[in-house]
This record gives structure tokens, sequence and C-alpha cells, in this order.
């Protein structure tokens, strides 16, 4: 996908990266089934926060991904260009600074209690130069024993 440049110079909005509108062509998405999933509350409504930069904020909870060897592969992950893609790829390890926000899990039946319980995230890596602000560069769906979910998490704000 490519970014859409930002609004002319000089108009107090810009577009988020959580956004559809951010970008050309297909967006990337995952398939979080109605009536199958349990949303979460580590998503904030983005309609009343912006910031100075004239950002729409998404007030999110990040929390740490985790993956030892072999744990998730690269094709549960769908980010949003390729240069996200090849930061991922040419690291021997988990990125430090590739986040998550857990925004739904699926339900579990009486069927799939014995497999692996999905959660539906996006991935957020932090802006340079601002702290607690980061940007999406994808989604996914990835076991919860891949994503860190005691304690409170990073209370971040995404752009």
């Amino acid at each position: 996908m490519k970014p859409v440049e930002d609004y002319p110079t000089g108009t107090p909005r810009k577009i988020p990266s959580w956004s559809w509108t951010a970008y050309t062509g297909e967006i990337g998405f995952v398939d979080a089934p109605l009536g199958e999933t349990d949303w979460t509350n580590e998503v904030e409504s983005p309609f009343d926060l912006t910031l100075d930069s004239g950002y729409k904020v998404l007030p999110a909870t990040a929390r740490k991904l985790l993956r030892s060897a072999g744990r998730f592969s690269q094709s549960s992950l769908i980010f949003d260009r390729p240069e996200h893609d090849l930061m991922y790829e040419r690291s021997n390890s988990q990125p430090d600074d590739l986040k998550c926000v857990v925004v739904g899990k699926r339900m579990h039946t009486a069927v799939s209690l014995s497999v692996r319980q999905d959660h539906y995230i996006i991935l957020i890596v932090p802006r340079p130069g601002e702290d607690g602000v980061y940007e999406r560069v994808g989604v996914a769906i990835v076991d919860g024993c891949d994503v860190q979910m005691d304690g409170a998490g990073e209370k971040v704000w995404i752009v």
C-alpha cells in the first residue's frame, strides 16, 4: 500500500495511520467474526482528542509481543508498507519497538477450549522523538500466549 499525502500545508488536520484513509489501494485487515469476538477496552474513541500537530489520536494500551524461536510466523502479521515488513524480516529476534494493541479475543467454545485463543491486534511502532506516541504499521491474529497480557500495559496515543 502507498501512504496518502497529508492534507495541504496550512490545513490543521492530518491523516492518522490507524485510519483506512491513510493509504491508497487495498487495505490489510483481520477477520474478527462478530458474535465470536470479545472486544477489549484497550482502545478508546479517537474523536475525543486531537494533538497540536493536527492528528486525531487513538488512545490505546500497548503491549509487548512475545516471540520465541518459531512461535509465530511472519505470515500471521500483515504489514501496511514494505519497509515495515522488512524491519521485521531482517531482525533475528522480535524488534524491541514493535508492540501491539489487543482489539479483541476469539471467544472460546466447548469445542475450542483445547486450542489457541486468537487475539486480534494492531501492530504499532513509536514515532521518533515523541514519547508515548505511536503509529500503526499493520494488523495480525496471534495466539494469546504471544502477547504479554499481565500488568496494565503502556498507555499510548496512536496517530
